[in-house]
């Protein structure tokens, strides 16, 4: 205090120039850390400084002891995903019969995440979503989609949800869907679109592929002069054309697009039936 007292009576006192008030000035802010430094100092007892360390000590321990508590805490479950845009449930399929058909009618209960730009119009916005989902194998489903009808939102559920911060508003829609459930030891048909000597290519119902390897085309031969298949008899003939049915053995499934492989069975038309 009787420091700066007298630096302000000095200042005051003796007419300065403006280049040594200016010097003067910065020379103050320099150091004006330390001056406050020095003061507070100069205000801290040692009583006070003592008193301030203990206090400093049970705060340092009682971080310490809350560190511990909040590592010992259990950690919390987390809650499961919601379902993404276009899952779909449905009954469990029973297992397959040979004779059984592979066409299956089936209700199905969906849920869509549609952004908001969406909202002007639900209903075409969830049938892109379902015609985008079409001759795709579903796991859900058991099968492959072709057709979908009857498509309506899920009765007590007329509004759409939004869930935590997710930017997404869910809706519960219920339809009936036609879908393509082949799997072993189905027969299917199929129309020959490749003969070669090691394997017959088919073409089912116009989409999927089907091969039948040369070892499973029993009682069959190769006849490089005609191209094509035959047997001992010449009563069946498969080429180019042919429609034949085959037993499923192996069905693949490359991104949702299935193909089988199989064993002939019978020839049950002629190039163009």
């Amino acid at each position: 205090f009787w420091a700066l007292h007298r630096r302000r009576r000095v200042y005051r006192g003796a007419p300065q120039s403006s280049a040594t008030r200016a010097r003067g000035r910065d020379r103050s802010r320099a150091t004006a850390p330390h001056r406050l430094l020095a003061h507070t100092h100069l205000k801290c007892s040692p009583l006070a400084a003592a008193v301030h360390a203990a206090a400093m000590g049970k705060k340092r321990t009682a971080d310490v002891a809350n560190d511990d508590i909040v590592l010992q805490k259990p950690k919390k479950k987390k809650k499961p995903a919601h379902a993404a845009a276009g899952s779909a449930t449905a009954p469990a399929a029973p297992p397959v019969a040979p004779d059984e058909g592979v066409f299956r009618d089936m209700a199905v209960r969906a849920q869509f995440a549609l952004l908001p730009h969406c909202l002007d119009n639900v209903r075409v916005r969830v049938l892109q979503l379902l015609h985008d989902s079409l001759m795709r194998y579903s796991t859900p489903l058991g099968g492959v989609p072709i057709a979908v009808r009857d498509v309506a939102l899920v009765p007590g559920r007329r509004h759409g949800r939004v869930v935590g911060t997710d930017p997404h508003v869910f809706v519960d829609v219920q339809l009936r869907a036609t879908v393509f459930c082949a799997a072993p030891p189905q027969i299917l048909p199929g129309r020959v679109n490749a003969v070669a000597p090691s394997y017959v290519g088919l073409l089912v119902h116009g989409y999927f592929n089907a091969s039948i390897a040369a070892p499973e085309l029993v009682g069959l031969e190769y006849d490089a002069a005609d191209a094509a298949w035959r047997d001992a008899s010449g009563g069946v003939v498969v080429r180019v054309g042919t429609l034949v049915r085959f037993r499923i053995s192996t069905v693949h499934n490359a991104d949702g697009v299935l193909s089988f492989e199989g064993r002939f069975v019978d020839a049950v038309g002629a190039v163009g039936s």
